[in-house]
Formats: structure tokens, sequence, C-alpha cells
């Protein structure tokens, strides 16, 4: 992203949670806590992941010191941002400069800044989460 696109201020109001993002062992400690859900409750989350990050898309997310929340801004579009911070640059310009880039939905992390495409976000099983915490890419 580019300077002006850093320059971070807190939102007026907060965004409401639809995904949560984590990187490095924190993305371990998340992928830990999920497996203390049942099923029915991992089930309802959507993710993707690779060696450096985890995100995941659903309802009633589960919460690890270090995670960043992200939420859908009606700005946006296609976008998952994050619920407490914003750029000062205009987040519909942000959004269609990187729309361009990427098909939708991505998840957006301003710090440290990342874009992850999320079409490829799969529904969460048991074996698949455990998989991730093992140490493969669960994706």
């Amino acid at each position: 992203m580019r300077r002006a696109e850093q320059e971070l201020i807190p939102r007026r109001e907060p965004l409401e949670p639809r995904a949560v993002l984590a990187f490095g062992p924190v993305a371990q400690r998340l992928m830990a806590r999920v497996l203390e859900h049942g099923d029915a409750e991992l089930q309802q989350w959507t993710g993707v992941s690779n060696e450096e990050l985890v995100v995941l898309l659903g309802e009633n997310l589960p919460w690890v010191d270090g995670v960043i929340y992200l939420g859908s801004d009606p700005r946006a579009p296609g976008l998952f941002v994050p619920t407490a911070i914003e750029t000062k640059a205009p987040l519909e310009l942000v959004a269609r400069s990187l729309l361009r880039r990427s098909p939708p939905p991505l998840a957006v992390s301003l710090e440290p800044p990342r874009i992850v495409p999320l079409v490829k976000a799969r529904r969460l099983s048991r074996a698949l989460v455990e998989q991730r915490v093992r140490g493969g890419r669960g994706d």
C-alpha cells in the first residue's frame, strides 16, 4: 500500500466483526482455540490459510490475543477491512484499486499491510483445522 494509505486513524464507528485475521504464532493459537469448539460451531466458519496467516469468516468468531477483526464497510463492498481503524485515504478509492488486481472478496490488513484473497475460502472441518495446527497450510 502507498504511504497515504498507511496513515491510520480510528473509525468513528467500529464495524461489526465478520472475519478474523491472524499472523504467525497468533494464527496457530487461533486455530488451537477453534479446536475447542464443537463440530457444529466449527462448521459455521469458512477460512483460508497459508504458512503465514489464517483468515476465518462468519459470526461468533473466536478470540485470542493479537487477532485482527475485520468487517464489511458499505463504502467498500468486496473488502473485509479492520473494524476499529481505517486509512486517511478514501476507502472507495482504495477498494477500487485493490479490486482491479484481485477478485472479491479480499481481506485487508493495515498493520501489517496485507491483502488476502478469500475466493478459495472453504468450510472448516476438525481434520482441516488439526492439519493447520500440526503445521500444514490447511487451505
